[in-house]
């Protein structure tokens, strides 16, 4: 490996400007070193593969380098192959890894940043190409398990085809949780597409037809009665447990199945035919129809029991691993006008331009990166006095309180700047 150019590679994808122009960069890189290529990129963006290591960790001070210059130098164009290994097989984060990792960065001799080889070490180099882009160059580099995302309803009211039937299901508020169960043994991902860690032995008690891979929510065991609001707090606290899951607090609460190949109806067929257990659960259909009074009464009745809304799957949708306009999410929210207090940079795409602002809450702080068109979140960070200081309107589900009993918002997303002179509103 060329250690020079794959770093050279890596800063001008970074430091360009435009998700299409990153990409031809990728794809040059690609071109001319296939396997060194696919190499890095799978090491740097695949989720599943964890270092145990961050910037704070290898910024830590120290004792001498374990390495010498001449070690370095003796490694020739293998530096970078010697660190991508080292991290995949043998870092657990220790003093003794930060001291190997510390010495390449402090002996090895190139022209970026030392923060720049530092983020490379730690898997945190932002260049504005999430997986998707990154497989769109090179197809299959990253193999992960993506989900399809709900398109909110009130952003497409306007365009959609009335004559269009829906199933309406209750809209689950746990955690997304995607089963392969392809090979007959189950393994549980993220959203991200993360193996989540813990859930061999609740795995295990799932009875899922084998050569499908299932969509749904982690949800607690019981649930009747129970706010949506305090079913995500209970999931939250149980899927923090260290090691093994409580696997008789869980339930699986399947909505899908992931076949590009099959209409929703027919993948709900496929669904309804699954029993249902005490850790497993098919999604209930409430109703089916067209988008009309009747949902909206369907979903005034939920939100009076304190669950977060609905879901509505078009008939005819077929199943992308993208937010798609064939999923429908009905949610109430509120909104609130807050004083901006700062920005925040971006990553991947959105690096190099807004990732989110920073907004002040009843003595707290909240983050908001939702809600911005791609030339908002470019505008702003070129003219941030324009918003920063400015009082914004912000829309969102419902307060929440941590257990030091500091309030935040969930779900928060950015409506507009409000005029000028406007007061900070919790109304």
């Amino acid at each position: 490996m060329s250690n020079e150019l794959i770093l050279d590679y890596l800063e001008d994808i970074k430091n360009t400007q435009g998700t299409n122009e990153k990409k031809n960069i990728l794809q040059d890189w690609y071109n001319s070193n296939k396997q060194q290529c696919i190499r890095v990129m799978n090491f740097l963006y695949n989720p599943n593969i964890v270092t145990n290591m961050s910037t704070k960790k290898i910024r830590k001070i120290l004792s001498e380098n374990i390495w010498t210059t001449c070690d370095i130098k003796g490694l020739d164009n293998d530096v970078l192959e010697s660190i991508m290994s080292y991290l995949e097989n043998n870092c657990t984060g220790t003093d003794e890894n930060i001291r190997y990792l510390q010495s390449f960065r402090d002996l090895y001799v190139y022209r970026q940043s030392k923060e720049f080889l530092e983020l490379f070490m730690c898997k945190e180099l932002a260049i504005g190409l999430d997986i998707k882009a990154i497989n769109s160059v090179i197809p299959n580099c990253i193999d992960i398990i993506e989900p399809m995302l709900a398109t909110n309803y009130t952003n497409v009211a306007d365009k959609l085809d009335t004559s269009t039937i829906y199933y309406v299901t209750l809209k689950l508020d746990g955690n997304r949780c995607i089963v392969d169960n392809r090979n007959g043994i189950p393994k549980a991902y993220s959203r991200n597409g993360v193996e989540i860690k813990g859930l061999d032995t609740f795995l295990r008690c799932l009875n899922l037809p084998s050569g499908k891979i299932y969509d749904g929510e982690l949800l607690p065991r019981n649930i009747k009665g129970i706010s949506s609001k305090d079913q995500y707090k209970e999931i939250s606290s149980i899927m923090r447990t260290k090691g093994e899951k409580p696997k008789d607090k869980i339930t699986y609460h399947i909505f899908d199945i992931i076949d590009y190949d099959l209409p929703y109806m027919q993948r709900r067929n496929f669904i309804d035919s699954i029993e249902n257990t005490e850790y497993q659960q098919i999604c209930q259909v409430l109703y089916k129809g067209q988008i009309n009074n009747a949902v909206f009464k369907l979903l005034d009745e939920v939100v009076a029991q304190e669950q977060e809304g609905l879901m509505a799957n078009d008939i005819d949708g077929m199943y992308d691993s993208k937010r798609v306009k064939s999923i429908l999410k009905f949610k109430k929210f509120n909104t609130v006008d807050l004083k901006c207090i700062g920005v925040e940079q971006g990553e991947k795409k959105y690096a190099n331009t807004l990732g989110a602002i920073i907004c002040e809450y009843k003595g707290n702080t909240v983050k908001v990166g939702s809600g911005f068109t791609d030339s908002q979140r470019d505008y702003y960070w070129e003219n941030q006095d324009e918003i920063i200081g400015r009082v914004v309107e912000i829309q969102y589900f419902e307060e929440t309180q941590d257990k030091q009993g500091n309030l935040s918002i969930r779900f928060p997303v950015y409506c507009g700047v409000r005029e000028l002179g406007k007061e900070v509103s919790y109304d």
